[in-house]
């Protein structure tokens, strides 16, 4: 079991990378009570784009800031735009997409056996 908090690692993170609050919050688009609350685990980031978004600013995973351990597989930069472009999309944008991907998933592995 992690012995810090979501808000502390997002601390961590900011500290590491020697930012303030404020500078996180204008990165992120929220307000600087936002972002505090955040870090003080007075409230929780509402979606999940919000997630991804503070964990870039502050140069932390996902997999770090929600469970304490970081995940032992790195995405690739092009993996993480994917997902990234992926979470933008509406629900029934992102179902289109995975089947496209998952098609040409297929149609390469099949190429790669002859």
């Amino acid at each position: 079991m992690p012995s810090s908090s979501p808000g502390q690692r997002l601390r961590t993170g900011r500290l590491k990378l020697n930012k303030k609050q404020a500078q996180v919050a204008h990165e992120i688009h929220k307000a600087n009570s936002t972002y505090k609350s955040w870090e003080q685990n007075r409230a929780r980031p509402k979606t999940f784009q919000d997630i991804i978004n503070v964990c870039q600013a502050v140069g932390i995973s996902i997999d770090y800031y929600i469970s304490g351990e970081e995940c032992q597989a790195q995405l690739t930069p092009t993996e993480e735009r994917a997902l990234n472009a992926l979470s933008q999309l509406s629900k029934e944008h992102q179902e289109i997409y995975v089947e496209m991907m998952e098609k040409v998933g297929r149609s390469n592995a099949e190429e790669t056996k002859t």
